[in-house]
């Protein structure tokens, strides 16, 4: 069971600041503590009775000095214990904790032999061969050097450096404590050596305040192998098990080993080479901004180790290698939902667990449901109000029986932006070619006013929600250019047809912020037939809708990318009819989305996809006033009535590089159904000017049944000039 996040924020944890200068608590905040791995310390043996190490002693730990053959571990320096403490104290409450306070120590005792017993404070280098050579045979993780000496490095003991460097073990070597301008340590050139192939790193100390110690030795000429860490006044225990506290590169080094095996553990697919660059790569830079002779790489840093590294992808096939060139970006991973799904998918548990991997190929939890962005209901309150506001019209007859309007928003004029331009202008033009017949050409101004009854002589109503009488369908496309023909077949039947095409390059787009409608090319074609009678009107619409990159107007990007274009038919009856002082008026639409496979993304089919709106309403003249209109009306926006996404998810991996995928299917039917209550009246004031007033109410807003009901009054005055 995972424990609470701040569970390992104990005492004995704030016992060592170092810990927490080093952001190690990100990794046991995700139960990482170095289980499993095995850190080989060499040293000068390690009091293996303490409490503090109790069940942590590896059963191959050893005294490799011949000289004291069959002699115990015991540390007669204090200082193997110490830097052991550092890397491994056990958590037990009491005393202090290592780094990896659930790793276990493989001990190795290399001092130099003395006759009395007493600590010689020396090591001979064919003695850290040894000691080497037997933690590369014993299949360690990590090697602690916390040694100092200067010299060249012997052919034997460079040769146990690449040894375990080929066995792919990290080595890590304190920089020493002579306060020079570069490591001179030659156990610390050894690591860094070529033959390590990048295994190897240098650590200097730093105190509280991460300023470098005095007496640590600076980076210099190993700075791309080096990191600091804390090495002042950090707590431990001795070889008598009393608490010290412990100052020098010696303690600094195995905070960084430490580091390495919980990294190890956490990510266990990760090579030695790799954990090293990701330790140098994520170091918390100080001093001069970047590499620098003081700091090298900068401070140790657990968190940003933990945390994820460049560019990150959510894997669209099954191998992690596949990934890192056909991987989706994550950060680029977007759903725009069309306002007729509502809150579909919001809650998806398989989308909730999808997986992106980093650089390094590490799983990090993406949880794209948060990235799924709602249409947001809307009442259309500003354009009710606004009308047509900031645009400048000029309108002429042309011929005998056709008129040209074209219009600009005065305001893009002076816009010096070249994706905007000409996205403010529109123009129409309508032309009778024949008796009976005429046509509609038109750029930036919709073709749905030319169909249903929003084309009939004094529409019935003008509500705030916006024209639901008008084709939704057609809406979704009807925002670039078109042409349509309408002809009079005589005894009140016509016939109508257009296109419409509202392509990527249309309009102001705005990069990531880009809107709903705004990706991708659409296009409708549609037929209508009427009947018009003294009383009334009646018809029906047939049409395709066809998206690219889209689907009823929900759009994604990279993972949510739609790879395939969307077709969806859709048919709509409509009547209005004079029942003497009142008149009704209706519309019902219904669209039928095709069975798509969109590709290699987290959405890979559309299924059984029915959408449908509908509108109700009433009106009447004269109410109060001569020339007034009062109408009521109840509606449904367009709303998918049934359908299903086929998901196709990456859920975890495996240390062998699989991506296990996840697949289900879910609903993209919302949780509730938006209904539009609208009221509206309007009065003539005169020839040239009108007051309108309008009340509209919304239950299930954006269809969410979670939703409150939605409230918007508005007062409008026009004039005419």
């Amino acid at each position: 069971m995972t424990p609470p996040a701040n569970a390992y924020d104990t005492s004995e944890y704030r016992l060592n600041p170092g810990l927490q200068q080093i952001g190690a608590g990100a990794a046991y905040a995700k139960n990482i503590d170095g289980t499993g791995q095995v850190v080989a310390i060499v040293d000068t043996g390690v009091n293996t009775g303490l409490a503090e190490f109790s069940g942590a002693i590896d059963g191959r730990s050893t005294d490799i000095v011949k000289e004291r053959a069959g002699q115990s571990l015991t540390d007669a320096d204090g200082h193997g214990t110490v830097v052991a403490a550092v890397i491994g104290a056990r958590k037990n409450g009491v005393q202090t904790q290592g780094v990896a306070y659930g790793a276990k120590i493989l001990a190795i005792r290399a001092d130099a032999y003395s006759a009395t017993g007493k600590a010689a404070n020396e090591f001979f280098t064919s003695d850290i061969e040894a000691a080497t050579r037997h933690a590369t045979e014993s299949g360690v993780g990590v090697i602690n050097y916390s040694l100092g000496g200067e010299g060249f490095v012997p052919i034997g003991l460079a040769d146990a450096f690449k040894q375990a460097a080929n066995r792919d073990i990290i080595l890590v070597a304190s920089a020493g404590n002579d306060g020079k301008d570069t490591v001179t340590n030659l156990i610390a050139l050894g690591v860094t050596g070529d033959a390590t192939t990048g295994h190897g790193i240098v650590v200097g100390s730093v105190g509280a305040s991460n300023t470098i110690s005095s007496f640590s030795n600076r980076a210099g000429a190993l700075a791309n192998s080096y990191v600091v860490a804390p090495g002042e006044m950090i707590r431990a225990v001795d070889n008598d098990g009393d608490a010290v506290t412990a100052t020098g590169t010696s303690v600094a080094a195995p905070h960084v080993s430490g580091a390495a095996a919980l990294l190890r553990q956490a990510f266990p697919h990760l090579t030695g080479t790799q954990i090293v660059d990701l330790i140098l790569r994520t170091a918390t830079d100080l001093g001069a901004p970047g590499t620098d002779a003081v700091y090298g790489r900068g401070l140790l840093n657990v968190a940003g180790a933990m945390a994820p590294v460049g560019t990150s992808s959510i894997p669209t096939g099954t191998t992690t290698a596949a990934a890192a060139t056909t991987g989706a970006e994550a950060t680029a991973t977007t759903l725009r939902l069309g306002a007729a799904f509502g809150d579909a998918l919001s809650a998806n548990a398989t989308l909730g667990r999808t997986i992106m991997l980093d650089e390094y190929q590490r799983a990090y939890s993406a949880d794209v449901t948060a990235r799924i962005a709602r249409a947001q209901p809307g009442h259309g309150l500003e354009g009710w109000v606004g009308g047509d506001k900031g645009m400048d019209f000029v309108g002429a007859p042309v011929g005998a029986g056709g008129y040209a309007s074209f219009a600009d928003r005065g305001a893009d004029r002076g816009v010096q932006v070249p994706e905007r331009a000409g996205s403010g202008r529109s123009f129409a033009f309508t032309s009778s070619v024949t008796p009976g017949t005429e046509i509609g050409i038109a750029s930036g101004r919709p073709m749905a006013a030319r169909f249903g009854l929003a084309a009939v002589e004094g529409n019935t109503v003008d509500p705030i929600s916006g024209d639901p009488a008008r084709s939704a369908f057609l809406g979704i496309a009807d925002a670039g250019r078109n042409v349509s023909l309408r002809t009079d077949l005589g005894d009140g039947l016509s016939m109508a047809a257009g296109v419409a095409l509202r392509q990527e390059g249309d309009g102001w787009r705005r990069g990531a912020d880009r809107a709903w409608g705004d990706h991708g090319d659409r296009q409708v074609v549609m037929a209508e037939m009427r009947k018009t009678w003294g009383a009334g009107h009646v018809g029906v619409q047939f049409g395709e809708l066809t998206e690219r990159g889209s689907a009823l107007d929900s759009s994604g990007d990279s993972a949510f990318a739609f790879g395939q274009p969307v077709n969806t038919r859709f048919t709509a009856l409509f009547a209005a009819a004079n029942l003497g002082p009142v008149e009704a008026f209706g519309t019902w639409q219904y669209g039928v989305t095709a069975d798509t496979r969109l590709g290699s993304g987290l959405i890979r089919s559309l299924s059984g996809v029915r959408s449908d709106s509908w509108q109700l309403g009433l009106a009447r003249n004269d109410v109060l006033a001569d020339r007034d209109r009062l109408s009521l009306s109840v509606a449904q926006p367009l709303r998918v009535s049934s359908g299903s996404a086929g998901i196709d998810a990456p859920v975890g991996r495996t240390d062998d590089g699989q991506v296990l995928r996840e697949t289900t299917s879910a609903s993209l039917t919302p949780s509730g159904r938006q209904i539009d209550i609208e009221l509206a009246y309007r009065i003539m004031l005169d020839e040239d000017s009108e007051l309108n007033f309008g009340g509209l109410m919304q239950t299930s807003p954006g269809h969410d049944d979670g939703a409150g009901p939605a409230f918007a009054t508005a007062v409008r005055y026009l004039v005419r000039f």
